[in-house]
């Protein structure tokens, strides 16, 4: 979950660059703490003018808010975070579905990696700065395409 329009930007940005579903999250640092009905239909309205614009066939999902406790286990996972040094290259696995998550303003609490990483999620590194809330997911989102192609 990110304030203002910030959502809807990560959500065009992910949709040009090819998920499958975009599921926004709620972890104990996020400002904003609900998705609205209204809110999470726009969303959805910016995936389909985004999956047109870059001539789609497929419109992501956009699900409700999740918090971050149900995320279910994932064959592989993705989750960026400050000050590690994994890479996404040497982990990924371009058979296997991957899951992409990275933390709202304030980032994720270590108790949330914790969790994620008993759900099957690896932390990785963007490189040497913290990214903006609205900035990280496009990042990782990118690492994954540019390096592998997809």
């Amino acid at each position: 979950m990110l304030k203002g329009d910030h959502l809807a930007e990560v959500a065009r940005a992910a949709t040009e660059l090819g998920v499958g579903q975009i599921v926004p999250i709620l972890t104990q640092h996020c400002v904003v703490r609900e998705l609205s009905e209204n809110k999470l239909l726009r969303l959805r309205r910016v995936v389909l003018e985004a999956a047109k614009q870059c001539e789609r066939s497929i419109v992501p999902e956009v699900g409700p808010l999740l918090p971050l406790g149900q995320i279910p286990p994932v064959e592989q996972g993705f989750v960026a975070q400050p000050r590690v040094s994994a890479l996404v290259r040497d982990y990924y696995n371009p058979e296997k579905p991957t899951a992409l998550l990275t933390g709202p303003e304030g980032g994720l609490s270590e108790s949330e990696v914790d969790l994620l990483l008993q759900r099957g999620f690896t932390p990785v590194t963007l490189g040497p700065r913290i990214l903006r809330a609205e900035t990280a997911p496009v990042a990782l989102l990118s690492l994954v395409t540019a390096a592998f192609g997809l």
